[in-house]
């Protein structure tokens, strides 16, 4: 059984500027969409792909082959490197530089012996807990090798980056917006302080994906996310021009849990990134796949730069929503001890970065009780769990137990952000 994070304090206010950038229509700020950011004159041209001026175009697309949840069809990078390193190699106008695709997988496992609770002074250890790494954020501070992965990401290790393309789990992004933003955030924090351009792609759900929900869905959080960034963000709007492709390209064999994207959509998502750096069809290049996406990703790109992509607030409801109260103190109730008392103090800390609201620890005689916090695990203490009551609180949060062993737990902390599984309990 899984355990998943589903309240983590810091994004209530974090994420709240990460993906929502404001009510009303889509303002474009930090999503670089502008004709004037794809100017196709003659002397700039190559300055878009070759950012750094070096001599080489470097590319670094992150993808995922794995995903949270079974049958979301994750979307690999490897594809899709593979066409646009052929869509690059192929196109006269950089026949003098070194071209440099790179795709790296964002998804891995780890397996540690974690101790919790506290029982006569000693935490009670079970072994070979497997922990997953599967979003952006447990990516970016996934413990094994995060130095190296990170002076990667920022252009210090063997390829000064030119660009960065993000994919991410369709499942996180369609369910856990906030979560998605924040390893955006981070991720797009690192690349650019190395100088590299971030883009994402937007992404869509596999036909037969239901629990994915609507390409309408990806579109509003990939703009969001990438407007409500701290660094500036485009946004390939590969999901875009998926829809409007016709039925006979759209070459998914419905089979939930399949390579993502297909050959023609991973041609297609290549040659949407070509058009949102240049400006210009891939059609143009030398290498021949299939000339009718390439030149409707140009088209549709260039409308998606001056579409509104949302309205109003945000439409979807997950834990991570930045809650709309009405009223000026948040009253929570919790049934703990130690552990919630800890978290309590990273609440409090939290909202005292803000002004809006005040934090107040209630009873069920409080009006609008905000939230029960309470533990997501079933095999300590489980008297203590997370209370669903829809009549005493509006929403409920369950957090991990500490891992009180030393020195794995410092690690395994780190590594159980996303999901820790031993197949036969809920820690």
């Amino acid at each position: 059984m899984i355990r998943k994070i589903l309240g983590v304090w810091v994004l209530l206010l974090v994420t709240a500027s990460c993906i929502d950038s404001g009510s009303g229509e889509a303002s474009n700020n930090a999503v670089n969409t502008s004709e004037d950011a794809t100017n196709t004159s003659e002397e700039n041209q190559d300055q878009f792909m070759d950012v750094n001026q070096d001599g080489s175009i470097d590319i670094l697309i992150i993808g995922t082959s794995e995903s949270l949840k079974a049958d979301s069809n994750p979307f690999d990078s490897q594809s899709i490197g593979t066409h646009l390193a052929a869509i690059l190699e192929a196109d006269t106008q950089f026949s003098s530089k070194t071209i440099n695709v790179v795709s790296e997988d964002s998804a891995g496992d780890a397996y540690h012996d974690i101790g919790i609770g506290n029982t006569g002074g000693s935490p009670q250890f079970t072994n070979n807990w497997r922990t997953f790494r599967r979003s952006l954020m447990q990516y970016y501070v996934w413990p094994d090798g995060k130095t190296q992965r990170h002076a990667n990401l920022s252009g210090e290790a063997a390829n000064p980056w030119d660009h960065v393309i993000i994919a991410a789990d369709p499942y996180i992004i369609s369910t856990l917006p906030g979560y998605y933003a924040l390893g955006v955030n981070a991720l797009a924090a690192k690349i650019t302080a190395g100088g590299a351009k971030v883009s994402l792609i937007m992404q869509w759900p596999h036909e037969n994906a239901q629990h994915l929900g609507s390409l309408q869905n990806f579109e509003e959080v990939s703009y969001r996310v990438a407007e409500g960034s701290s660094v500036d963000i485009d946004v390939i709007p590969a999901g875009l021009v998926w829809d409007s492709l016709p039925v006979e390209k759209q070459d998914e064999t419905g089979i939930t849990g399949e390579a993502t994207p297909s050959q023609n959509g991973a041609y297609l998502v290549a040659a949407t990134a070509y058009a949102q750096i240049m400006n210009q069809s891939a059609s143009t290049s030398n290498y021949v796949y299939d000339d009718t996406i390439a030149d409707l990703a140009l088209s549709i790109k260039q409308s998606a730069a001056t579409s509104s992509h949302y309205n109003g607030e945000p439409s979807l409801v997950t834990p991570f929503t930045w809650p709309k109260y009405s009223h000026s103190t948040v009253h929570y109730r919790e049934d703990g001890s130690s552990s919630e008392d800890g978290i309590e103090v990273g609440m409090r800390w939290v909202f005292d970065q803000q002004s809006t609201w005040t934090l107040s620890k209630g009873t069920n005689s409080d009006p609008l009780t905000a939230f029960h916090l309470g533990r997501a695990n079933t095999n300590y203490e489980s008297n203590k769990r997370y209370k669903v009551n829809a009549s005493n609180y509006q929403n409920a949060f369950g957090f991990p137990m500490q891992d009180h062993s030393l020195p794995d737990g410092e690690v395994s902390m780190l590594c159980g952000l996303d999901a820790i599984d031993n197949e036969t309990t809920n820690y």
